[in-house]
């Protein structure tokens, strides 16, 4: 990148001397909110639309409500409806202020009723969004400038003044050598249509990465009679030629060939698409509302006002793509596709983890951040149950202390469409959920499909990770969790839901069924990749796996390692107030297992409650840590945690 460009992103994201690019979650968010009847609300996503500028997407997911675009430049109480070719209408109800972190809406009808909205915030920076307006002249060749500074994704334009225009679309991938010569209607859901002598939209000349060219159509540059035809354009970027890490926004196309999936590079959250080939609906899918690696189950459909669709079969999320699904063979499907928020940095643990005892309330774990996995143990007083969930599979769940099959739940209960943490609950009396994020260096979440031989599995940490816990999702019979954990290297291999050591690759034949990699090379895990060899475990063909990466973050989680003494240790893990979360599992010997302690259910000086994810045995007490400000002091004499010349492994949150 060149430094012209990188000083752009900077100004654009409004950092600090000698800061970093920007980063998605800088200008996208995607938000859930219950309207409450008669009351103004405030969402905050921490993106500046009153200094920057921007646009917000509302829609009603519950209630067939128009979909509803405010923009910065109208200003507010001004709105478009994506699904209606109406002119530009006020109410005073809608955006009441655009804020440097967020926006307040009324009670404007598809905007705060009370209804369950979702609100997409785009922010105006280069290579990723911007908005024009224009007067129209009537006359073709009309240059208008933009400040994306790259190629063009895609336009949406929209006649404000004048009643029964349509919302005009450009999109890059609606045609392989000229898409300016095509475009397609934002609120109809009919094919791409072709140019034509006498009424041109974009006059058959490709946008630049500093202008767009519109024809003499009144769609996008009418004057009729003088009568001053006012124009606005959302122009959405395209980062395919921007270095891999700095790549946030993606137009494309795709042509259907089966099943077929799409490479981004990236995770996607979001993802507006079109058959372009044919009548169909524009389709909005995110990871929010449901979008999952076996498809997403809640679709919005810019072009109608439809309810959410709660079906399923929709396209399914990979974490270099997607895969769109049930298409006709040799249509062309595009897309615009917002990269998942794995790009900003951790400084503060309590953003990204929490330890939450369940209320009979929406969030049943309410951590105060957006989660994405889940480990949750039922009724610790008598028999422990464990579960884990995840965004990426939604309501299905695993069992840490068996090896069982993902079991499969389409239960509300389950809930993962929520602002902050997880879950809406009944009877959670003693029920404890430990809550994590995806973020940048620290937590990760990956589902793949096994190929039977040794494979490379991308991932979006960006570092490598320190535990990588890994299991088979579907099959009988049952399969166990294998765990990689960086202190013994990659020619062993730990399982979750059992007490015993350390196995090396020889416990594995032929070398075709070794765990991480093949036999005679043991891969460890890499900052962009991990390996697995053709072990059933791990990657058998046909397979449906998920994979847990754990990294060490500086101030903010360790994996590491100790050697026991009898004696007090302490464990130095860089931090300052000491671990919130410790889990601590012997390596080298068989023990009782894998063992949890945290500061919310009791971790002090004298006692300390704990748990163990291989057993189902109720909460126990003992003196086994201590606090310490940069970590934990084991004080246990026993097998467990501290047997002298033991080796133990262990993952602390600070």
């Amino acid at each position: 990148m060149s430094a012209r460009v990188r000083q752009a992103f900077q100004a654009a994201a409004g950092a600090a001397s000698g800061g970093d690019a920007i980063t998605v979650d800088q200008v996208f968010s995607t938000n859930l909110y219950t309207g409450t009847e008669g009351s103004s609300q405030t969402i905050t996503n921490n993106i500046d639309l009153s200094g920057e500028g921007g646009l917000v997407w509302s829609k009603a997911r519950d209630s067939g409500i128009n979909h509803v675009l405010m923009d910065t430049v109208q200003g507010t109480g001004k709105f478009l409806n994506s699904n209606q070719n109406y002119a530009q209408q006020t109410d005073a109800e809608g955006i009441k202020s655009f804020n440097s972190n967020g926006f307040t809406f009324g009670t404007q009808s598809g905007v705060g009723w009370s209804n369950d909205h979702v609100y997409w915030t785009f922010r105006k920076a280069p290579k990723f969004f911007d908005i024009q307006v224009w007067d129209g002249n009537g006359v073709a060749g009309r240059e208008i400038s933009h400040n994306l500074d790259c190629e063009v994704g895609m336009i949406l334009i929209k006649l404000l003044n004048v009643a029964t225009r349509d919302w005009v679309v450009y999109h890059r991938g609606v045609d392989s050598s000229s898409p300016e010569n095509y475009f397609l209607y934002l609120n109809q859901a009919g094919a791409r249509q072709a140019d034509n002598d006498t009424e041109k939209q974009f006059n058959n000349v490709a946008p630049t990465s500093t202008k767009f060219t519109l024809g003499n159509s009144s769609k996008v540059n009418g004057n009729y009679n003088n009568l001053g035809w006012k124009y606005v354009a959302y122009i959405f970027a395209d980062n395919s030629s921007e270095d891999a890490a700095d790549r946030m926004i993606h137009c494309g196309s795709a042509t259907i060939s089966g099943d077929t999936t799409v490479n981004l590079g990236w995770e996607p959250q979001w993802v507006l698409y079109k058959n372009a080939s044919a009548n169909g609906n524009w389709t909005i899918i995110d990871s929010m509302r449901g979008w999952t690696a076996d498809g997403a189950i809640s679709a919005l459909y810019p072009n109608t006002s439809g309810a959410e669709s709660a079906g399923s079969g929709y396209e399914k999320l990979t974490s270099t793509g997607f895969v769109l699904q049930n298409y006709t063979n040799g249509h062309n499907i595009i897309y615009m596709a917002i990269r998942a928020p794995m790009m900003a940095e951790v400084t503060d643990a309590t953003d990204v983890f929490g330890v939450k005892q369940g209320v009979n309330s929406i969030p049943a774990f309410d951590t105060g951040f957006t989660a994405d996995f889940a480990l949750t143990a039922a009724n610790i007083t008598s028999t422990t149950a464990w579960r884990l969930r995840t965004r990426l599979t939604g309501a299905n769940y695993l069992i840490s202390n068996n090896a069982n099959a993902e079991t499969s739940s389409t239960s509300s209960t389950y809930r993962w469409d929520l602002q902050t943490g997880y879950g809406q609950a009944t009877n959670l009396t003693n029920v404890y959920g430990w809550i994590w994020k995806r973020a940048k260096g620290y937590f990760d979440v990956v589902c793949y499909n096994g190929t039977g031989s040794v494979q490379t599995v991308p991932h979006s940490l960006t570092v490598a990770p320190s535990l990588l816990v890994v299991k088979r999702r579907d099959g009988d019979p049952a399969y166990a969790w294998c765990t990689y954990a960086e202190p013994l290297g990659a020619s062993k291999v730990l399982f979750l839901e059992r007490n015993g050591t350390g196995l090396t690759t020889s416990d594995f034949s032929p070398s075709s069924n070794y765990i991480w990699g093949d036999g005679s090379s043991p891969t460890a895990p890499t900052s962009s990749v991990f390996t697995v060899g053709g072990n059933e475990r791990v990657n058998a063909s046909g397979g449906k796996y998920i994979a847990y990466l754990f990294a060490t973050l500086a101030g903010v989680s360790k994996v590491g390692s100790y050697t026991g003494t009898g004696s007090d240790i302490d464990v130095d893990c860089g931090f300052t107030n000491g671990a919130r979360f410790v889990l601590i599992k012997r390596a080298d010997a068989s023990s009782t297992g894998w063992g949890v302690i945290d500061t919310v259910r009791g971790l002090t000086s004298t006692t300390d409650a704990y748990l163990f994810l291989n057993l189902t045995t109720a909460q126990g007490t003992s003196n086994i840590i201590n606090p310490l400000s940069s970590g934990f002091k084991v004080v246990s004499t026993g097998s467990d945690y501290n047997a002298n010349g033991g080796t133990y492994i262990f993952y602390a949150i600070a």
